[in-house]
Protein backbone atom coordinates (compact mmCIF):
# COMPACT_ATOMS: atom_id res chain seq x y z
CA UNK A 1 0.00 0.00 0.00
CA UNK A 2 2.93 2.60 0.74
CA UNK A 3 4.83 1.86 -2.23
CA UNK A 4 1.18 2.36 -4.26
CA UNK A 5 1.07 5.77 -2.21
CA UNK A 6 4.34 6.68 -2.82
CA UNK A 7 4.24 5.44 -7.00
CA UNK A 8 1.31 7.93 -7.44
CA UNK A 9 2.61 10.46 -5.46
CA UNK A 10 5.79 10.72 -8.18
CA UNK A 11 3.34 10.28 -11.03
CA UNK A 12 1.53 13.48 -10.02
CA UNK A 13 4.87 15.52 -9.43
CA UNK A 14 6.04 13.92 -13.06
CA UNK A 15 2.49 15.07 -14.59
CA UNK A 16 2.74 18.82 -13.06
CA UNK A 17 6.68 18.96 -14.17
CA UNK A 18 5.81 18.36 -17.18
CA UNK A 19 2.88 20.86 -17.26
CA UNK A 20 4.98 23.31 -15.85
CA UNK A 21 7.87 22.53 -18.86
CA UNK A 22 5.01 22.47 -21.28
CA UNK A 23 4.05 26.04 -20.50
CA UNK A 24 7.25 26.99 -20.11
CA UNK A 25 8.19 26.52 -23.79
CA UNK A 26 4.87 28.29 -24.41
CA UNK A 27 5.79 31.36 -23.34
CA UNK A 28 8.95 31.17 -24.36
CA UNK A 29 7.81 30.43 -28.28
CA UNK A 30 5.15 33.41 -27.61
CA UNK A 31 7.28 36.02 -25.97
CA UNK A 32 8.26 39.18 -27.76
CA UNK A 33 10.71 40.11 -25.29
CA UNK A 34 11.35 37.78 -21.94
CA UNK A 35 12.95 39.18 -18.61
CA UNK A 36 16.13 37.61 -17.79
CA UNK A 37 16.19 38.78 -14.24
CA UNK A 38 15.07 35.54 -13.12
CA UNK A 39 16.98 33.42 -15.35
CA UNK A 40 20.48 34.61 -14.77
CA UNK A 41 22.28 31.32 -16.26
CA UNK A 42 23.88 31.45 -19.12
CA UNK A 43 22.24 28.21 -20.47
CA UNK A 44 18.92 29.84 -19.57
CA UNK A 45 19.41 33.24 -21.73
CA UNK A 46 20.34 31.14 -24.92
CA UNK A 47 17.07 28.82 -24.48
CA UNK A 48 15.57 32.02 -24.36
CA UNK A 49 17.24 32.85 -27.57
CA UNK A 50 17.15 30.05 -29.07
CA UNK A 51 12.98 29.87 -28.94
CA UNK A 52 13.65 33.78 -30.55
CA UNK A 53 15.18 31.50 -33.39
CA UNK A 54 12.46 29.88 -34.22
CA UNK A 55 9.88 32.61 -34.03
CA UNK A 56 11.89 34.38 -36.19
CA UNK A 57 11.76 31.81 -38.97
CA UNK A 58 7.70 31.66 -38.86
CA UNK A 59 7.96 35.70 -39.63
CA UNK A 60 10.13 35.57 -42.44
CA UNK A 61 9.58 34.92 -45.89
CA UNK A 62 11.84 33.85 -48.43
CA UNK A 63 12.00 34.04 -51.97
CA UNK A 64 12.80 30.42 -52.58
CA UNK A 65 10.60 28.75 -50.20
CA UNK A 66 11.84 25.69 -51.60
CA UNK A 67 16.05 26.18 -51.03
CA UNK A 68 16.20 23.02 -48.84
CA UNK A 69 13.24 21.07 -50.09
CA UNK A 70 11.92 19.20 -46.28
CA UNK A 71 14.75 20.79 -44.43
CA UNK A 72 15.13 24.10 -42.90
CA UNK A 73 18.58 24.71 -41.39
CA UNK A 74 19.66 27.16 -38.96
CA UNK A 75 23.24 26.96 -39.28
CA UNK A 76 25.85 29.18 -36.63
CA UNK A 77 28.75 30.74 -37.98
CA UNK A 78 31.60 30.62 -35.05
CA UNK A 79 31.86 30.38 -31.46
CA UNK A 80 28.66 28.95 -31.01
CA UNK A 81 27.23 30.41 -27.22
CA UNK A 82 24.15 27.95 -27.33
CA UNK A 83 25.54 24.32 -26.13
CA UNK A 84 22.64 22.19 -26.43
CA UNK A 85 19.92 24.99 -25.67
CA UNK A 86 19.31 24.69 -29.83
CA UNK A 87 17.67 20.64 -29.21
CA UNK A 88 14.43 22.63 -28.12
CA UNK A 89 14.01 23.70 -31.67
CA UNK A 90 15.33 21.15 -33.38
CA UNK A 91 13.12 19.28 -35.43
CA UNK A 92 10.23 21.52 -35.33
CA UNK A 93 8.28 22.71 -38.20
CA UNK A 94 8.20 25.26 -40.30
CA UNK A 95 5.69 25.37 -42.90
CA UNK A 96 6.50 21.86 -43.79
CA UNK A 97 10.40 21.71 -43.62
CA UNK A 98 11.61 20.29 -40.40
CA UNK A 99 14.80 22.30 -38.41
CA UNK A 100 17.81 21.55 -38.97
CA UNK A 101 20.91 23.18 -36.21
CA UNK A 102 24.19 23.12 -38.58
CA UNK A 103 27.91 24.07 -37.40
CA UNK A 104 29.37 26.62 -40.00
CA UNK A 105 33.54 27.03 -39.98
CA UNK A 106 33.68 29.47 -42.99
CA UNK A 107 30.63 31.41 -45.40
CA UNK A 108 31.22 28.82 -47.67
CA UNK A 109 29.61 25.97 -45.77
CA UNK A 110 26.84 28.18 -44.71
CA UNK A 111 25.68 28.80 -47.88
CA UNK A 112 22.74 26.67 -47.78
CA UNK A 113 21.15 27.11 -44.50
CA UNK A 114 18.23 29.54 -44.05
CA UNK A 115 18.90 31.25 -40.66
CA UNK A 116 22.79 31.61 -39.77
CA UNK A 117 23.85 33.04 -36.32
CA UNK A 118 26.56 35.04 -36.31
CA UNK A 119 28.77 34.62 -33.14
CA UNK A 120 30.71 37.37 -31.75
CA UNK A 121 34.18 35.82 -32.84
CA UNK A 122 33.33 37.01 -36.44
CA UNK A 123 33.37 40.82 -35.55
CA UNK A 124 36.64 41.75 -37.68
CA UNK A 125 34.82 40.69 -41.01
CA UNK A 126 30.97 40.66 -40.26
CA UNK A 127 30.69 43.55 -42.75
CA UNK A 128 32.32 41.01 -46.00
CA UNK A 129 30.56 38.02 -44.08
CA UNK A 130 26.79 40.34 -44.27
CA UNK A 131 27.77 41.49 -47.68
CA UNK A 132 28.54 37.68 -48.85
CA UNK A 133 25.51 36.09 -47.62
CA UNK A 134 23.28 38.68 -48.69
CA UNK A 135 23.75 36.64 -52.42
CA UNK A 136 21.81 34.12 -50.50
CA UNK A 137 19.03 34.95 -49.15
CA UNK A 138 20.03 34.31 -45.98
CA UNK A 139 18.34 35.68 -42.90
CA UNK A 140 21.55 36.91 -40.43
CA UNK A 141 20.72 36.54 -36.87
CA UNK A 142 23.22 37.46 -33.75
CA UNK A 143 23.56 38.75 -30.40
CA UNK A 144 26.54 41.06 -30.29
CA UNK A 145 26.38 45.03 -29.97
CA UNK A 146 27.10 46.81 -33.24
CA UNK A 147 26.17 43.74 -36.23
CA UNK A 148 22.73 45.18 -37.06
CA UNK A 149 24.64 48.47 -37.96
CA UNK A 150 27.27 46.51 -39.99
CA UNK A 151 24.58 44.70 -41.74
CA UNK A 152 23.27 41.73 -39.39
CA UNK A 153 19.43 41.66 -40.12
CA UNK A 154 18.31 41.07 -36.50
CA UNK A 155 20.77 41.61 -33.64
CA UNK A 156 19.35 40.03 -29.84
CA UNK A 157 20.27 42.04 -27.20
CA UNK A 158 19.20 42.71 -23.42
CA UNK A 159 17.46 46.04 -22.18
CA UNK A 160 16.06 46.71 -18.41
CA UNK A 161 16.54 42.51 -17.98
CA UNK A 162 14.46 41.78 -20.87
CA UNK A 163 15.84 40.09 -24.14
CA UNK A 164 14.51 42.55 -26.94
CA UNK A 165 15.73 42.48 -30.87
CA UNK A 166 16.66 45.25 -33.31
CA UNK A 167 16.07 44.85 -36.63
CA UNK A 168 17.86 46.54 -39.85
CA UNK A 169 15.28 45.68 -42.18
CA UNK A 170 17.36 47.65 -45.52
CA UNK A 171 19.59 44.52 -44.90
CA UNK A 172 17.03 42.19 -45.09
CA UNK A 173 15.20 43.85 -48.09
CA UNK A 174 17.88 43.60 -50.12
CA UNK A 175 18.63 40.18 -49.89
CA UNK A 176 15.12 39.54 -51.10
CA UNK A 177 13.89 38.66 -47.60
CA UNK A 178 10.27 39.98 -46.22
CA UNK A 179 10.45 40.23 -42.34
CA UNK A 180 6.53 40.64 -41.47
CA UNK A 181 5.20 43.98 -40.13
CA UNK A 182 4.23 41.66 -36.80
CA UNK A 183 7.81 41.93 -36.14
CA UNK A 184 8.59 44.93 -37.35
CA UNK A 185 6.49 46.35 -34.79
CA UNK A 186 7.56 44.34 -32.09
CA UNK A 187 11.38 44.86 -32.73
CA UNK A 188 13.73 48.12 -33.07
CA UNK A 189 14.01 49.28 -36.45
CA UNK A 190 17.96 50.30 -36.98
CA UNK A 191 19.94 51.66 -39.99
CA UNK A 192 23.21 50.79 -41.32
CA UNK A 193 26.12 52.17 -40.53
CA UNK A 194 26.96 52.92 -43.79
CA UNK A 195 23.59 54.12 -46.55
CA UNK A 196 24.91 52.95 -49.09
CA UNK A 197 26.12 49.24 -47.58
CA UNK A 198 22.67 47.57 -48.45
CA UNK A 199 21.35 49.98 -51.02
CA UNK A 200 21.61 47.52 -54.25
CA UNK A 201 18.64 44.86 -54.11
CA UNK A 202 19.73 41.34 -55.46
CA UNK A 203 17.83 40.74 -58.90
Amino acid sequence: MIRKMQNAFLNIKLNRARLLLFFSIILLLLCPCFTLAAQPAVESEYRLKAAFLYNFAKYVTWPDTEKNGEKFIIGILGENPFGAELDIIQGKMINDASIEIRQYESIEEARDCSILFIGPSERENISDITNELKRHRILTVSDTKGYAHMGVMINLYEDDNRLRFEINNRAAESAGLKISSHLLRLGKIIEPESKDLHNEKIQ
